[in-house]
This record gives C-alpha cells, structure tokens and sequence, in this order.
C-alpha cells in the first residue's frame, strides 16, 4: 500500500541521515585529536627534540586519553613526519589537519 511504501521510505531516509551524523562525528573527531597532536608536536618541535622522541611522547600522551587513545596513536604513526614538515613551516594545526585531510 502507499502508506507501507511511505513508511519505508521514511525510515531509509532516516537511516541515511543517521549514517551521515555518524561520519560527521567521527570526522569531528578525528580533526580534534589531529589538533591535539599538532599542538604537542609543536611544543615538542620548539624544544629541538627528535622525531623519534616526539613519537616517544605523543604514544605515551595519546595511550593516557580514554576512548580515543588507539585513534590518537594511528594518527600519531601515520602522519607523524607529514605534521613535523607543516609545523617546521609554521601552519596552523587547522591548516596542518586540513591538508592531510583529516579535518
């Protein structure tokens, strides 16, 4: 009947409006925690320490944070040498997440 098609339609555009508040969220989360880190790596960058040791650091900072902690870490081994080139040419931490596409 229509009304039973009505309804279906309603409820998949509902599904598909959640599935994109999911992403969203997730996107939001994942620039959070990519600016979190770039804000570490700078202080870190600013104390002439080593790449290896800004790694040592933000593993331990990044596994201390609930919930996020294994995001924080892949985010950490993933973009770490990409986040020390954009800092050492001073780009903001939005602009340093936008360009590696994680805001």
């Amino acid at each position: 009947t229509k009304q039973n098609t009505n309804m279906r339609s309603f409820v998949a555009y509902l599904f598909l409006a959640i599935a994109a508040l999911l992403v969203v969220q997730v996107s939001a989360q994942e620039c959070s925690i990519c600016e979190f880190v770039v804000n570490y790596v700078e202080g870190y960058i600013s104390q002439n320490a080593t790449e290896s040791e800004i790694e040592y650091f933000l593993d331990k900072a990044c596994n201390a944070i609930p919930v996020v902690g294994t995001e924080c870490t892949a985010l950490v081994n993933t973009y770490l040498p990409e986040l020390v080139q954009y800092i050492q040419q001073a780009q903001p931490p939005q602009t340093v997440c936008t360009e590696i596409h994680l805001c």
